[in-house]
């Protein structure tokens, strides 16, 4: 509503004047129907519903013409004091014209003037009762009935509603509390899910990870060369000569001749690299 758009000057006389009923066109496209005031670079509108204030920039144009709200007043300082039909004829317009508070204000007037006007005090919610008007709420407390959420009923009715909505209210709150639980029970096993999967994970990764390269880890002396290689004598090593010092281990590797050397499914134990 506050919409940036070039203001229209309509009557740039009539400053903090009170203007006659209008409608006024905003940049948006809305219209609101009521009294202008125009002071400086703010707009405001009397409404029947109250009165709003709007920046002059907001305001698009304002077409003059006489509102409900102005004809209402025109209408009633027109009336004469006893007139009880041009006040019912002026209640009617301010029905038909959405105007509730008028109405009601002006109905109360005919019953002021005519006390036994039915059509008056029908419309303003009184019932005949033995002969006296009576209004309905008083009609029906006098027959027992209780209001609940703005609809008269037994007080039978009404004790069985408050039952059954106690009723709805606890099985409600069950409900809460199972879907708590439930939930509470699959996050559970939600967690429980992804550390089995971590788990497994980790047994993956340590099952596909390369083996270390073997090395034999022995070192020869002069004249020996590692098994099943050439040696610089051009002879095939077999097997150490038993009168010669034997391979000694590094670093704690067995022997590969020992027959308790463990494979674990790696290559053969006796092909291994030079270490000289």
């Amino acid at each position: 509503m506050r919409q940036r758009a070039s203001v229209v000057v309509l009557c740039a006389a009539c400053a903090a004047s009170t203007a006659r009923a209008d409608d006024v066109h905003l940049s948006g496209g809305h219209v609101i129907e009521g009294k202008v005031v125009r002071d400086a670079d703010r707009v405001t509108i009397e409404m029947e519903s109250g009165r709003i204030t709007l920046s002059a920039d907001s305001v698009e144009r304002i077409e003059r013409r006489e509102s409900s709200v102005e004809h209402f007043e025109r209408a009633y300082a027109a009336l004469r004091p006893d007139d009880v039909r041009a006040r019912l004829a002026l209640a009617n317009y301010c029905r038909e014209h959405g105007m509730q508070a008028r109405e009601r204000s002006l109905l109360r007037e005919v019953i002021e003037r005519a006390p036994d006007h039915a059509e008056a005090r029908t419309r303003l919610g009184y019932v005949k009762s033995e002969g006296t008007w009576i209004t309905r709420e008083d009609q029906y407390r006098a027959q027992g009935m209780v209001q609940v959420d703005g609809v008269w009923m037994s007080r039978d009715k009404a004790l069985e509603l408050t039952r059954l909505r106690e009723q709805a209210r606890a099985a409600q709150r069950e409900r809460e509390r199972a879907e708590a639980a439930l939930e509470a029970e699959r996050l559970a096993l939600r967690k429980q899910q992804l550390e089995l999967e971590l788990e497994q994970k980790r047994r993956e990764s340590v099952r596909r990870s390369p083996l270390p390269p073997m090395y034999g880890g022995y070192v020869y002396g002069p004249g020996f060369c590692a098994p099943g290689e050439r040696c610089r004598d051009g002879h095939t090593w077999s097997a150490p000569p038993a009168q010669r010092t034997q391979p000694f281990p590094i670093n704690g590797v067995r022997d590969p001749r020992d027959t308790s050397f463990p494979l674990n499914g790696v290559r053969d134990p006796h092909d291994f690299l030079r270490t000289r």
